[in-house]
């Protein structure tokens, strides 16, 4: 997943997305911890591993850990898949800024 940039911000993202009706409703996501959030969160606006590591003060493999746990918990198969499931179902909001 990429973002796509105009002048700076966000405009969009690149990647594949599958139709919200393809999507398997989340069965875990009360499962969630805060730390599983704040990666969502991240992820949402299209940060990188690296990234998110550096922001919430992580490993590297911690980020990819909590990322695993993520998809298997909202029974996604991608990143992007993760961010449409979780903005379709409320758990985090489009907030770019």
């Amino acid at each position: 997943m990429s973002p796509i940039r105009v002048d700076g911000n966000i405009v969009g993202v690149f990647g594949i997305a599958i139709p919200s009706s393809d999507l398997s409703r989340p069965s875990s996501t009360e499962q969630l911890s805060p730390r599983q959030l704040d990666v969502l969160r991240l992820l949402v606006r299209a940060k990188s591993t690296s990234q998110i590591a550096a922001e919430l003060h992580l490993a590297p493999e911690t980020v990819r850990n909590h990322v695993r746990s993520l998809l298997k918990a909202l029974g996604a198969r991608s990143r992007l898949e993760a961010t449409l499931v979780a903005l379709r179902d409320g758990l985090v909001s489009l907030d770019l800024d």
